[in-house]
């Protein structure tokens, strides 16, 4: 083990539900410090209370922060997967990080809008009372998703879009976007997804089923959990899998505000 760490009652809710977890080793200033476990941030999403709790590990101390945006959206608590229908209004649950641009991306479950708010605002510590989180709106995507990864090489955000079981990535400097993987079957409720460095540069991600489980209509003779792993093409480009489908012209939209925002990253 290396750290135990107590939050205190106070940065807790009666309901909290913490799902997800980012580490950030980018904040140190000092080189001796730098990718230690005695100097790192983590982000962890707390999704039935929804907030996001920061944890300093240099001064073991931490925080909780929340924005409106970490709330799930009335209007897409409804999923539809394969034709299996089901409601689950839960908020903030997947989390990200560009360390390039200094950002952690966050999306609630029921929502099909993507946030952003810059890691330098989450490690000054606690916001001051009455203070709003700067939170930017980065884009709309075609359906709910969970899981979300970065690739670091270009800084692309990989997503998974329930209803079109998909894995689609958007890169929001160039605003494109493309398909992986498609798979009607292998590709449910993608619950986490990422880039894999030491995998030269595959897409893994872990496909459960969850709506089964939920509904209660899981089978034990069916395949429910499954790790997928998704790598880049030959000379073409792009990766292997959805042959025969065809992206929603609209499968992320970029915000007209983070639009003006990455054309002066790019300056």
């Amino acid at each position: 083990m290396v750290r135990s760490v107590y939050f205190p009652r106070e940065l807790l809710r009666p309901s909290s539900l913490l799902t997800n977890i980012v580490l950030d080793d980018t904040r140190s200033s000092s080189h001796r410090l730098t990718a230690t476990c005695d100097n790192i941030f983590a982000y962890i999403s707390d999704t039935v209370a929804p907030g996001i709790i920061v944890y300093d590990g240099r001064r073991d101390n931490a925080w909780r922060v929340t924005h409106a945006s970490m709330y799930p959206d009335p209007d897409m608590g409804e999923y539809d997967i394969g034709g299996d229908r089901f409601t689950l209004m839960d908020g903030v649950v997947g989390l990200t990080h560009s360390p390039a641009q200094g950002l952690l991306y966050y999306q609630p479950l029921a929502t099909d809008r993507l946030f952003s708010v810059s890691t330098a605002v989450l490690a000054a510590g606690p916001p001051a009372e009455g203070t709003d989180l700067p939170v930017n709106l980065v884009g709309r995507k075609s359906s709910q998703g969970l899981g979300i990864a970065v690739d670091p090489r270009d800084d692309t955000i990989i997503f998974s879009p329930m209803s079109e079981t998909a894995i689609a990535a958007w890169n929001p400097l160039a605003n494109t976007h493309r398909v992986l993987a498609q798979d009607p079957e292998k590709l449910q409720f993608c619950a986490e997804v990422r880039w894999a460095e030491r995998d030269g540069g595959a897409v893994w991600a872990l496909s459960t089923r969850f709506h089964k489980y939920f509904k209660r209509t899981v089978s034990k003779h069916e395949i429910n959990v499954r790790v997928v792993r998704i790598v880049e093409g030959g000379l073409g480009g792009g990766y292997s899998g959805g042959r025969g489908f065809s992206a929603p012209p609209q499968i992320f939209r970029r915000s007209t505000r983070f639009a003006n925002a990455t054309k002066t990253l790019k300056h």
